[in-house]
């Protein structure tokens, strides 16, 4: 008898909190929109995005990016080679990741300086992403690379092709 009136009162309880409205934790994921967002929490891609001169994205300290199968792309129309001069992505603070979780792989695509860069911060991690025609390191100063795969620029101009 005596549980199923506490039971019964947890219910209640719920219930009233819903009428209520009172908040229901979520840990939200932001939307990466452009090349110079910031993520300040968790943060993925829901489309391809194309980059241009100035920063790339940024990731705090213990925050993640998911391509989530889409690409980040390097395509600057005011320069000659169409390069960037900027990395793709860069870590600014430990314990940071840029994976890929997505159908297809992701990918860092075209002549952006570094496709990622993770400033020798503790624990910062690349996996499952695909990086290809950077102009400097495909990954740089990362404590952890794996199951990515990297392609140097071949011996033309890589803005002369469309990425693949």
């Amino acid at each position: 008898m005596r549980n199923s009136v506490l039971s019964g009162f947890v219910r209640a309880a719920i219930a009233a909190a819903i009428v209520v409205g009172l908040p229901i934790v979520a840990h939200a994921v932001q939307i990466v929109t452009d090349c110079q967002f910031t993520c300040t929490q968790n943060c993925e891609l829901n489309s391809d995005i194309t980059c241009m001169s100035g920063d790339g994205i940024g990731l705090v300290a213990g925050v993640s990016l998911d391509l989530k199968g889409h690409n980040i792309i390097c395509n600057d129309p005011f320069t000659s080679d169409h390069d960037c001069s900027a990395t793709a992505i860069t870590m600014t603070g430990i314990n940071s990741t840029v994976k890929d979780t997505g159908p297809g792989r992701g990918k860092i695509l075209g002549a952006f300086f570094n496709g990622v860069d993770c400033f020798l911060k503790s624990n910062s991690r690349v996996t499952g992403v695909w990086i290809e025609g950077t102009d400097g390191n495909g990954t740089k100063n990362c404590a952890q690379v794996d199951n990515n795969v990297l392609i140097a620029p071949d011996e033309e101009s890589y803005a002369a092709r469309p990425p693949s």
